[in-house]
């Protein structure tokens, strides 16, 4: 309790342990990622250890030679360097909990919106689709020609129907996950299908 108490009573360390609280803030709030969150504590604890260690090093450095210490006796102050520091090592890895949870709910909802916007795409193409097809066997001149427009139209079209199944796979696949990749994959992917929709319809 003591190393804690000198931990606020310090200047320091208080600075220390509001910057990575702000920071944590930042992270639920979306303005920072967990990379950046990780490194910013990491540069936080190793500034503040450096610094307790100098100021330690030169009180140590400024005492007389011939200051005696009685046996048994340890001569560091009780609350020293790495007892502040360990201190603040535990503020950083408690946060750490915290921090995690944040990113979660950050990547759960970055999935929610991006499977709400393929939904909606569907929605919408599914609606444009039936139409579309109608159209061709109305406007076709004869039973062979519709037959060979819509053939034709529905080859194209497979690759938004693949697009469709493949993007599903990744997002479920994503939240299923933790890592970068597998969510940069699926939001790439839903890129590319909505970019495909709109070129089909606008072809057609």
């Amino acid at each position: 309790m003591g190393a804690i108490a000198n931990l606020w009573q310090s200047e320091r360390g208080f600075v220390a342990v509001t910057l990575i609280a702000s920071a944590t803030v930042g992270l639920c709030i979306g303005r920072m990622t967990t990379d950046q969150w990780l490194d910013f504590s990491r540069f936080i604890f190793l500034t503040y250890a450096a610094g307790k260690t100098v100021t330690g090093a030169v009180q140590i450095i400024k005492r007389s030679p011939s200051t005696s210490v009685a046996a048994g006796t340890d001569p560091r102050p009780p609350s020293g360097p790495i007892g502040l520091a360990s201190v603040l090592l535990v503020v950083v890895l408690g946060s750490l909990p915290m921090a995690t949870a944040c990113a979660g709910s950050q990547r759960l909802d970055t999935l929610r919106t991006t499977l709400a916007s393929v939904n909606a795409a569907r929605d919408g193409f599914s609606t444009w689709d039936a139409t579309h097809q109608h159209d061709i066997v109305v406007n076709a001149a004869s039973r062979q020609e519709a037959e060979g427009n819509l053939s034709s139209y529905r080859l194209e079209r497979e690759q938004v129907v693949t697009g469709f199944e493949i993007v599903y796979r990744l997002i479920g696949q994503a939240a299923t996950l933790t890592d970068d990749t597998s969510l940069g994959i699926a939001l790439a992917r839903s890129t590319v299908l909505l970019s495909d929709i709109h070129r089909l319809e606008g072809t057609q």
